[in-house]
Order: structure tokens, then C-alpha cells, then sequence
């Protein structure tokens, strides 16, 4: 374009605009020459401030721009460098326009948006402290909860103390006669633990070597070993040594007692010999005391009973073996014991395919640890081979003093007195039911105590169970108490019977030594029973109760002397009168100890 001339009116008019945008003079083309010339031409095109065109300069452009050829087209029908100014001229004008439009809405916008910001500089203000109010907040309803938490808990813990309290007081209430009870047991216990040693060996010694040996042998022996364990410093209970106290408890002593046990000293010792041996008890009994005792005691569990000369011995043996069941093998005669059963009587237990078997005959049976066995014999004197006596444990049943003079007593009681006898025979049951089940409350308690976890205070029906069985237990011990004041009373008034009965344990025991004299004179205490009974009921009656005895001693002594001399030799007649008068005497004291022996094995015992 700086090579025109003289350019056209159009390239003319662009460069009038251009000038006047650039605010330089557009007189001539000259002038238009110079700007064009100018270096910095185009970057001030490019540079153009084009948010400060006046209103001035836009009404000095309106001139240019309102002009109808005043077009892209057709200035670049002129010249294409002046199409692209006309273009840029325009553009210009158009973006003024614009800006007068647009600018106060952006100053608007700008005041608009400073207002907001201060607006949400102070929403963000108030949001933090809103914020800081809600933790604020949030911290107390924390607290709250925790205080509330803290309260719900201490107040669970003030009904825990006052439930525990109560249940404390109800425990100590309740357990304080047994406290008692449990620290002289707990005594007891240590002076036992301190005595087992020697306590051990006397129960083992006796269990395993006294069983064949009458009651008096036995305390003898009994004294002796107490004495050299006092010489060895072995610790050991009293002198009065009793096996029922180290191997029994008085529940099931006064259980054995109603199965029909004789109460006396020896013949509990018996029992207990022949319940607790390693080996199987044989039981001396002529008088069959012992197997009615086993009768009685094991019927609930099934017994079997058979005999020595039964041929299927072998078999039933093996079925009470293999079914647990208790087996009485009775009326075994001399010699050597059932063949087939030897290993059964040494215990030779086998294990197979984790099976318990022992050996029968010539097989195997299986068997059940439930099994248990016994054997009776009547002969008084027994002999058997010596292996015999390794195989079993031989026990003396024979009847004692104490016991049989029982015996009497109650069937005279219950002749004269049958409601008397009949109180006596129910009191003892009813103290062995009474005193079982105060044994079993008892371990009930402690058993509970044992088993109880956590806290025993918050275990509500611990406390209710053990209020239950205390109060149970307190009335069974009253009625205990009761039913033992009621049974001393009873025999005492049974004791005022007791002098027949001593007459005829005395009498019983003249007769059963007639054997010495002959073999053939064998005594049946189930015959003299017989005849005890009619004499009681035969017997002259009295107004008193004294002349009552009295008349009855004297028809019984009569009677029984006159029925036994039937069945003497006329060379024994004299000597059992004579033994039956004795024995009267030597009880009333009228016949000292030295001089019977004297009479007996002569003058040397005497001298």
C-alpha cells in the first residue's frame, strides 16, 4: 500500500479509519504514508488498547464505518492489505460497541463479585463459628453421653452392690452353720492326714489278714501292731482302732443296718472286709446272717444266687460277668474251690481290642467292671487247700455275743412291744433316708460352690438353689435330731427287756460249743430261734414287767435245756447242765476268769 500513489477511495477511506483509531492525522495520503511507514506499524495494530476507544474516537469512526462500501468485500476488491485494516477497523468498532454494553455489566459483575466474596468471607466466618459452636455443642452432648453413660453405670453398680449385699447376707446366712461344720471337718481332715500313714497300713492289714479271725484275735493283733507302730513312730489313730471309721461312713453303716446287717462291732468289721478287699470275699456263715445281709443289700441290682453243686454253675457265672450283675455262689463245701473260675477269683483282667475279658472254663467272657462276687459257706470250720486262700479272702460271719443278743432283743420287743419295735425298725430307716440325703445336700452345696464361675454373688440361682437345699437340709436335721432323740428313748425302753435275751445269747452259745464234745451235735440258730419264740410265747405272764422277764428266763432256760439234752448222749447230759450253769455263774460273777481256766487247763494256769 505505501506503493500507491494515488490509491482508491476505498483504500483511502481504511487508511482514514485506521488513522483515526491510531489517533494519528489522516489529511492527505501522505500523512497515510507515514503511519503506514511507521515499524512498529503492525505491533501497534496488534497492541491496540482497545478498551480505551473514547466516544470521541467512536464518533469520528462512525464516519467510516456508516459508509455502505465501506466493506470487506469490497475494499479487498481494492487492495487485499486493506481488506485485512478494513477488517481490523471494523473489528474495532464492533468490539467498542460491544464494550459499551458489556463493561458496566462487568463493573457490575466485578461489584457484584466483591459484595459476594465479602458476603461469603463473612458466611465462612459465621460458618466457623457455627462450626465451632457445633463442636462445640457436639463436645457437650459427648460429655453428656458419657456422664449419662457414667451414671447408668455407677447406678448398675450401686444395684450390683445392694443386689450382692443382700445375696452376700443370704449367702453368709446360709452358710454359716455350715462354716462351721467345714472348719472341724477341715480339722478333722488334718489330723486324718496327719494319721493316713499308719491309719493305711492298719486298714490293709486288717482287710487283708483278719477276715478269718474271731473279734477278740483281732483286737489282739489290732493292739500289737498299734503298739510297734508306736515303737517305730509310725503316726496312728487311738488304740481303739475301728475300720468303720477309716473305711466307711456312718450313712452306709445305718444303710447295711437296714439290709438287715447285725450292728455289732465285728460283724460291720466283717462286712467292711468282705466289701473292700482286693480279692473276693468267702464268708464263713453257719448261720446265714451274711447271705441274707447280701440278699437284701444286693437284690436291687439283680442278684444271682447259686449253689456249689449246681451244674450250670459255669454258665451263670458267666452271664453275671458279662452283665455286671452280682453273683452269691452259696453252701460251698471243704476242699477246693468252683473249677473254671480260678483266673475270675485272681482278678486276671485281660485286654483285647479294648475290651475287658477274663478267662472262664476254656473261652473268653466279657467283662463288666460292675461285676462283683461272693461266696458263703455254713460249715463253722471250714478247710479249704491252701492255694485256696491266695485266691480268696476268708471272712469269719460267724455270730457274736453283741449281735445275736440284738437279735433276741428284738424279736422279744416285738413280741411284747410290737408297736415299740416297729417305731425302732421305722426311725432307722428313716434316719439312713434322712441322713443320705443330708449327705447328698451337703455335696449338693459344695458342689454348686465348686462348679460356680465369675462373681458366686451375681449367680441368682446358685443363691436360690443353695437357699433351697439349706432350708431342706435344716429340716432334715431337725427331723434327724428328732427322730435320734426318739430312737434313744425307744432303746431305753427296749433295754428294759434286754435280760432274756443275754439268757439266751448265754444258752445259744453252751449249745454251740457242744461240738467239742461230739461232732455230730450241729446247732442251728434258726432252730434255737424257733424255740426262743415259744418260749415267749409260752412262758407264765406276770402283773409286772420284771416277773414277766424273770418267769421267761427261767421257762426259756428250762425249756431249752430240756429240748437239747433230747438230743444228747447220756455221757454229755450232765456235762452241758453243768456248762449251762457255768456260764450262768461265771455272768453273774459268781465264777471268776482264773478260777474257770484253772477248772479248765488245771492247776499250772493257777500256779
Amino acid at each position: 500500500m505505501k506503493t500507491f500513489i494515488k490509491p482508491s477511495a476505498l483504500v483511502q477511506l481504511t487508511m482514514e479509519g485506521v488513522c483515526i483509531l491510531l489517533q494519528e492525522k489522516a489529511d492527505d495520503w501522505d500523512s497515510a504514508k507515514r503511519v503506514l511507514g511507521d515499524a512498529n506499524f503492525i505491533n501497534r495494530l496488534i497492541e491496540y488498547d482497545k478498551d480505551r476507544i473514547s466516544e470521541r474516537i467512536r464518533k469520528e469512526l462512525k464516519r467510516v464505518i456508516s459508509d455502505p462500501s465501506f466493506t470487506p468485500e469490497q475494499v479487498g476488491k481494492q487492495s487485499k492489505a486493506a481488506m485485512s485494516m478494513c477488517l481490523w477497523v471494523r473489528a474495532m468498532d464492533t468490539y467498542a460497541t460491544v464494550y459499551r454494553i458489556v463493561e458496566p455489566k462487568r463493573q457490575a459483575l466485578a461489584a457484584a463479585q466483591a459484595a459476594l466474596d465479602a458476603s461469603n468471607a463473612i458466611l465462612a466466618e459465621k460458618q466457623a463459628q457455627l462450626k465451632a459452636i457445633r463442636d462445640k455443642v457436639a463436645a457437650l452432648q459427648q460429655q453428656l453421653a458419657d456422664t449419662q453413660k457414667e451414671l447408668a453405670s455407677l447406678q448398675f453398680q450401686a444395684d450390683l452392690c445392694s443386689k450382692r449385699l443382700g445375696r452376700a447376707g443370704k449367702l453368709t446366712s446360709l452358710l454359716g452353720d455350715e462354716l462351721v461344720r467345714w472348719g472341724e471337718a477341715a480339722d478333722e481332715l488334718a489330723v486324718k492326714l496327719q494319721l493316713i500313714v499308719g491309719d493305711a497300713f492298719m486298714a490293709a492289714t486288717v482287710v487283708n489278714y483278719l477276715g478269718a479271725f474271731t473279734g477278740p484275735y483281732r483286737n489282739t493283733l489290732t493292739a500289737q501292731w498299734y503298739s510297734r507302730c508306736q515303737d517305730l513312730g509310725v503316726p496312728t489313730t487311738t488304740p481303739d482302732f475301728s475300720l468303720s471309721g477309716i473305711l466307711s461312713t456312718p450313712v452306709e453303716l445305718l444303710d447295711w443296718a437296714c439290709q438287715g446287717l447285725p450292728s455289732d462291732a465285728v460283724s460291720v468289721e466283717s462286712a467292711l472286709i468282705a466289701t473292700r478287699g482286693y480279692r473276693w470275699p468267702l464268708l464263713v456263715d453257719p448261720q446265714d446272717q451274711a447271705n441274707r445281709w447280701i440278699r437284701t443289700k444286693e437284690a436291687k441290682a439283680g442278684l444271682v444266687i447259686i449253689r456249689d453243686s449246681d451244674t450250670a454253675l459255669l454258665r451263670q457265672v458267666e452271664n453275671a460277668v458279662r452283665l455286671g450283675q452280682p453273683l452269691l455262689i452259696e453252701q460251698l463245701g471243704e476242699g477246693s474251690l468252683p473249677s473254671g473260675i480260678e483266673s475270675l477269683l485272681l482278678r486276671q483282667i485281660d485286654k483285647q481290642a479294648g475290651r475287658s475279658v477274663v478267662r472262664l472254663g476254656d473261652h473268653d467272657v466279657d467283662y463288666d467292671p460292675n461285676f462283683r462276687l461272693y461266696m458263703t459257706t455254713r460249715l463253722a470250720n471250714p478247710h479249704y487247700l491252701p492255694e485256696a486262700y491266695i485266691q480268696v479272702n476268708l471272712v469269719n460271719f460267724t455270730v457274736t455275743k453283741e449281735g445275736l443278743e440284738d437279735q433276741l432283743l428284738a424279736e422279744l420287743v416285738r413280741c411284747e412291744r410290737p408297736e415299740l419295735e416297729e417305731s425302732r425298725d421305722s426311725l432307722v430307716t428313716s434316719i439312713s433316708s434322712d441322713k443320705r440325703q443330708l449327705l447328698d445336700l451337703e455335696s449338693k452345696i459344695l458342689r454348686l460352690l465348686k462348679e460356680s464361675s465369675g462373681n458366686m454373688l451375681d449367680d441368682e440361682t446358685l443363691i436360690a438353689t443353695l437357699n433351697s437345699a439349706k432350708q431342706t437340709s435344716g429340716i432334715i436335721q431337725s427331723r434327724v435330731r428328732e427322730a435320734e432323740l426318739t430312737e434313744t428313748q425307744i432303746n431305753q425302753a427296749r433295754d428294759e427287756f434286754r435280760s432274756p435275751p443275754i439268757a439266751a445269747t448265754r444258752l445259744w452259745f453252751v449249745i454251740s460249743d457242744l461240738e467239742a464234745l461230739d461232732t455230730m451235735y450241729q446247732a442251728s440258730l434258726a432252730t434255737f430261734k424257733s424255740m426262743y419264740q415259744h418260749c415267749i410265747a409260752a412262758a407264765p405272764t406276770a402283773p409286772t414287767l420284771e416277773g414277766r422277764l424273770q418267769s421267761l428266763v427261767l421257762f426259756m432256760t428250762s425249756y431249752v435245756h430240756r429240748m437239747v439234752c433230747r438230743g444228747l448222749f447220756d455221757v454229755h447230759k450232765q456235762v452241758f447242765s453243768f456248762m449251762v450253769a457255768a456260764a450262768a455263774q461265771r455272768a453273774a460273777g459268781q465264777i471268776s476268769s482264773a478260777e474257770w481256766d484253772c477248772l479248765l487247763r488245771g492247776g499250772q494256769v493257777a500256779q
